[in-house]
């Protein structure tokens, strides 16, 4: 798994899948990771693609390899790509903890784009809501 984003994303899905915080976090091809409780872990692809959350070389959460692309957006990436990647994903591929991560990090992002607070370019409908996006110039519309 190459990673190249910030560590921000896997370090908020770790403390999720784990439900334990995250106090130390080294990126490389595999992840290594400290919990608050001090157990080492490790997140890395397995043959299958898939990533794997190990503490103590014991697997206890294999994260689908549908998720990479969300846990692994790069800074550059626009955000709107992102959201319509998050929002078509296929939810009954997931497990439940994946799920919850995925809505999260919808939320977060609609939550963001509903503001209108950032000079990006795109549009996106939210619900009953579009969004549009021109650098500075930004507007919603209700839809209803």
């Amino acid at each position: 798994m190459a990673i190249n984003s910030n560590k921000s994303m896997f370090k908020t899905a770790i403390e999720m899948f784990l439900g334990e915080g995250v106090i130390g976090i080294n990126q490389g091809d595999v992840i290594e990771f400290m919990t608050v409780n001090g157990s080492v872990g490790s997140l890395g692809s397995n043959a299958e693609g898939d990533m794997e959350l190990l503490i103590h070389d014991e697997v206890v959460y294999v994260i689908e390899k549908e998720m990479l692309p969300l846990l692994d957006h790069k800074n550059d990436q626009k955000l709107f790509d992102l959201y319509e990647y998050v929002k078509s994903m296929d939810v009954d591929a997931l497990k439940y903890r994946s799920k919850n991560f995925r809505m999260v990090v919808l939320n977060g992002i609609e939550k963001v784009l509903l503001s209108l607070s950032l000079p990006l370019d795109g549009q996106a409908v939210i619900g009953d809501t579009e969004v549009f996006y021109m650098g500075e110039r930004r507007f919603a519309i209700g839809l209803n």
